[in-house]
C-alpha cells in the first residue's frame, strides 16, 4: 500500500510540475488623454406658463396695460392677448421667423399679418385689414428704424410683414430665457437660436463655447447707397405733380367752358411744405 500511495504522490508532483506557470499580467491601464468638445449643446424649452406669470409681474402696476397673455402653437406660431386698463381686448397673431442671443447682440423677428389682428371694434379692425400692411410698407420706407426706449433698441418693418426687432445685448428678454449653469472654466460666447414651438412650449438650442471665440462685426449697411429708397421716395414727391401734368394733358380734350385750372398761391406754397418736410424727416438717416 506504501508503495502504491508513493506512486501516486509522484504521479501528482509530476503532473503540478509539468503545468504552466502562471504569468502575472500588468493591469495598470494608460490613461488617454480626454479631448474636451468644442461647446456644450442642450435645448432649451421655455413654458408660456412662465412667461405670462413673469409678465403679469412686470406689467402689475403698468398705466396702460392690464395684463399680456402669450400661446405657443406647433409650427412656430404665437397668439398674443392684450387687455388693457379700459377693458379693451387686442388679439394678435404672429409667427416666430427667427432668434438670436449672444454676448453681443439680441434680436429676433416676427411675420405679423393686420388681417390676424383683432382690436373688438369694426371701424379700427377694418382700416387695420385694409390698410395695415400698406402702413407698415410705408413706415418701413421713410421711418426705418425706430427707436424702442432710451436704451437703443430699434424696430425695422421689412418686406412680407416681418418685424425684425434689434434690441441692447443685456435685453431683459433674457430673463425669461432659463439658461443652465456654465461649466467651470468656460469662458466663450453663449448662443441660443433656432426657435421651434410646440403646444404652450418654445424650445431654443442652446450653444455655451468653453474657449474664447474670435469674433467681428458686421458693418451697417448704409443707407446713403440704398438707390432703392430714393426711388421710394422721389415717387411720393413726384406723385402729385404727375397728377398736375396729367391734368393739363387732359385739359385739353376736357371741355374747357366748365373747368378751370390754376397754380394758386396757397398750392405752391403747400406744395413746398410737403416737399421740405419729407427732405427734413430723411436728412438723420443720411448723415
Amino acid at each position: 500500500m506504501t508503495k502504491i500511495f508513493t506512486k501516486l504522490r509522484s504521479l501528482v508532483d509530476d503532473a503540478l510540475n509539468e503545468r504552466s506557470p502562471i504569468i502575472e499580467q500588468d493591469t495598470t491601464l494608460m490613461a488617454a488623454p480626454v479631448e474636451r468638445e468644442l461647446f456644450d449643446h442642450r435645448i432649451l424649452y421655455i413654458e408660456e406658463d412662465m412667461v405670462n406669470r413673469m409678465l403679469r409681474a412686470a406689467f402689475r402696476s403698468h398705466w396702460l396695460i392690464y395684463s399680456v397673455t402669450f400661446e405657443f402653437e406647433p409650427n412656430n406660431q404665437v397668439f398674443l392677448s392684450i387687455i388693457t386698463k379700459w377693458g379693451n381686448v387686442i388679439n394678435v397673431e404672429f409667427t416666430i421667423e427667427d432668434v438670436w442671443f449672444d454676448d453681443y447682440s439680441s434680436s429676433f423677428a416676427i411675420k405679423l399679418d393686420t388681417a390676424n389682428i383683432d382690436t373688438g371694434g369694426f371701424i379700427l379692425n377694418s382700416i387695420l385689414h385694409l390698410l395695415g400692411n400698406w402702413c407698415l410698407s410705408l413706415f418701413g420706407i421713410f421711418f426705418n428704424p425706430i427707436a424702442i426706449g432710451r436704451l437703443g433698441s430699434t424696430v425695422r418693418f421689412e418686406k412680407k410683414g416681418i418685424l425684425q426687432f434689434d434690441l441692447v445685448p443685456n435685453s431683459r428678454i433674457k430673463k425669461f430665457i432659463p439658461l443652465p449653469e456654465r461649466h467651470v472654466g468656460s469662458t466663450g460666447p453663449v448662443l441660443l437660436g433656432n426657435p421651434k414651438t410646440g403646444q404652450s412650449v418654445l424650445q431654443l438650442d442652446y450653444y455655451a463655447f468653453h474657449d474664447p471665440v474670435d469674433t467681428f462685426t458686421v458693418p451697417d449697411v448704409p443707407t446713403r447707397t440704398s438707390w432703392v429708397r430714393s426711388i421710394d421716395i422721389a415717387a411720393v414727391l413726384l406723385l402729385p405733380i404727375g397728377v398736375w401734368i396729367t391734368f393739363i394733358i387732359l385739359h385739353h380734350y376736357l371741355p374747357t367752358e366748365t373747368l378751370e385750372f390754376s397754380f394758386s398761391t396757397y398750392f405752391l406754397i403747400s406744395l413746398g411744405i410737403f416737399i421740405i418736410s419729407f427732405l427734413v424727416m430723411n436728412i438723420p438717416r443720411y448723415v
